[in-house]
């Protein structure tokens, strides 16, 4: 049923199903008659657009040592 102001509840079973959660976004798609329902999945570009900027930076060396003495720190 739609609510006075267009919104409908999604079943249970379709929202497991779709992997959808409290605050996911949809879009929806004519086909025709049918109306699908295609769960909005955001990019890598968002996630990163999501995340603090960080204040801190390394060469690609920097990084490379790093790593090179954690691994023989770590025995391997």
């Amino acid at each position: 049923m739609m609510s006075s102001k267009g919104q409908i509840t999604v079943p249970a079973e379709i929202r497991k199903k779709l992997n959808l959660r409290k605050g996911d976004q949809v879009d929806f798609e004519f086909d025709g008659e049918v109306v699908k329902l295609i769960p909005k999945r955001g990019t890598l570009e968002d996630l990163r657009n999501c995340l603090p900027q960080s204040k801190v930076s390394f060469t690609v060396e920097e990084m490379n040592e790093t790593s090179a003495k954690t691994a023989c720190e770590s025995g391997k």
